[in-house]
């Protein structure tokens, strides 16, 4: 073999090895990435599936024996009850500091947002029903249930509430973020715009189909999507409203110093001002 042909092989060597690590490497980023999107996944109900995995061997029929002489079955679920309402209380006594650094820094709609937030709510529901059917174990003879299931049902029912509050815990460190607020205020500004325009277009296209052809070389379907904005109402008011809440939260906090959220309130602005529009109709005054 010759020298030539050695250092040709030696660099095909060298480059197959070259893109075998590079496979390897892309590979372990992605493997990373859906690695941590699985343990995430999986760490939201951790606590329900330990639950579940104590519960299932007293379900076992060697337990049942021992859980039917069990005297106590009222006295657990009604002190689990106890639990509940009390993570209920604290949960949501704690859910209003987000709301209450809203007020500091932000305008009076972003309070009203958080104070109508919908996984508050839904969690509010979820303890309370949690509660509730731990109360009714205790009071009801077990709701229908036989006695030996009782116990495994109130390790269930805590380990969904413990979950349940660390979602809780993870929504409420979201709200603290001072930029949650203007993201609040787009999204809602966003929703808006979009809805009407889905509405004003489907009415315009309704009525461009029924007019006759004859008649459409008067006007184009543009100038009455143009003509159907203009009989919106209070719409450019609502949008301007809006932009006017995005402008006091980029002041409020340029004097708070908080140079992020100003910034994120710009490009808010700005972003509704790159939506759609028809001739500038959707934003007049």
């Amino acid at each position: 073999m010759s020298a030539s042909s050695a250092a040709d092989v030696q660099s095909a060597w060298r480059q197959s090895l070259s893109r075998l690590a590079y496979a390897s490497l892309a590979a372990t980023f992605g493997f990373g990435s859906r690695l941590n999107v699985l343990l995430r996944l999986g760490g939201r109900f951790a606590i329900s599936a330990i639950a579940v995995c104590l519960s299932l061997p007293l379900m076992a029929p060697s337990a049942e024996v021992r859980l039917a002489n069990f005297e106590h079955t009222i006295e657990f679920s009604l002190g689990a009850a106890g639990l509940i309402g009390t993570v209920l209380v604290l949960t949501f006594t704690l859910s209003m500091i987000p709301v209450q650094r809203a007020a500091e820094g932000m305008p009076v709609s972003v309070v009203r947002l958080l104070a109508r937030d919908w996984v508050n709510a839904f969690l509010f529901v979820a303890l309370a029903l949690l509660c509730l059917s731990s109360f009714s174990l205790a009071l009801y003879d077990g709701f229908g249930l036989r006695p030996q299931l009782v116990l495994p049902v109130q390790l269930l029912l805590i380990g969904i509430t413990f979950d349940l509050v660390r979602w809780h815990h993870r929504h409420t460190l979201g709200l603290l973020e001072p930029v949650r607020g203007v993201e609040s205020l787009l999204s809602q500004a966003i929703r808006l715009v979009r809805s009407v325009d889905r509405r004003v277009r489907i009415t315009g296209t309704v009525q461009w189909l029924l007019i006759p052809h004859a008649s459409r070389r008067l006007a184009s379907k543009d100038q009455l999507l143009a003509a159907l904005y203009r009989r919106v109402p209070a719409h450019a008011a609502a949008i301007n409203q809006w932009t006017r809440e995005l402008e006091e939260a980029a002041l409020r906090s340029v004097e708070q110093g908080e140079t992020r959220v100003a910034v994120a309130a710009i490009d808010s602005m700005a972003l509704i001002g790159r939506l759609p529009t028809l001739n500038g109709v959707l934003f007049r005054p």
